[in-house]
């Protein structure tokens, strides 16, 4: 099965007024992932985008989800990013290294620890010196 890729803009940082353009988008936040079917694999990333003149702007409200990622479709290395995945995946289905820990079992005090924390937890009353 060939693996598979999906473009998500995560959020967008708009110019409140730019020369006269209402929220005018300059940075687009997204995220790119790809599956083999089995595991997952994402990258993240922040893209600039130029200032539009003003016959070529789209209102905010006006744009879809579809046409911020066709503008980085047009803008980013896709194919780059696509092998960058497709290691990423390679490796996760294929590991080469292991993280491998020791059986760790809860701290549990002994007798005696726990004797120790009752005398300390024994608080006498502070004396007050009164000074005249």
């Amino acid at each position: 099965m060939a693996n598979t890729y999906v473009m998500k803009i995560v959020a967008m940082d708009c110019y409140v007024d730019k020369d006269g353009l209402k929220d005018c988008i300059h940075n687009v936040h997204w995220s790119y992932s790809a599956t083999d079917g089995i595991n997952n694999a994402n990258r993240i990333g922040v893209e600039s985008l130029e200032a539009p003149s003003a016959e070529g702007f789209t209102p905010f409200d006006e744009l879809s989800e579809a046409d911020v990622v066709a503008w980085l479709e047009a803008k980013m290395d896709l194919d780059s990013l696509k092998s960058n995945l497709d290691d990423q995946l390679d490796k996760i289905a294929n590991p080469v290294t292991v993280t491998k820990r020791f059986n760790e079992k809860a701290y549990e005090p002994s007798i005696e620890e726990e004797a120790i924390v009752a005398e300390e937890e024994i608080i006498s009353p502070l004396e007050e010196e009164v000074i005249e």
